[in-house]
């Protein structure tokens, strides 16, 4: 699973069944044969409008999903984590 948090709230992209889903407030935004083709399409804007009338492209979230937090099994991983761990900040 990967998340990204905004100003509005933390999209996060599963895999279920073999494919990938972006969910925001309990809300499956999507389905997408790959998670990077998600990200993408997310941070375009190319997705429904969320119901509380945001579009996704003027939330400044990355299209590729090296710039996401990963967690696996409850724990998140790579850089991004451990320097937000040093330094005390919070995911944005």
């Amino acid at each position: 699973m990967w998340f990204y948090e905004t100003k509005i709230g933390i999209f996060t992209i599963r895999e279920r069944s073999g494919k990938y889903h972006v969910y925001f407030d309990g809300e499956d935004l999507g389905s997408y044969d790959t998670p990077w083709q998600a990200s993408e399409d997310l941070a375009g804007g190319r997705m429904p409008t969320l119901s509380c009338g945001v579009d996704t492209a003027t939330l400044g979230i990355p299209p590729h999903r090296d710039q996401w937090l990963k967690i696996i099994h409850g724990r998140p991983l790579g850089k991004k984590t451990a320097q937000h761990r040093q330094s005390g900040e919070k995911s944005q």
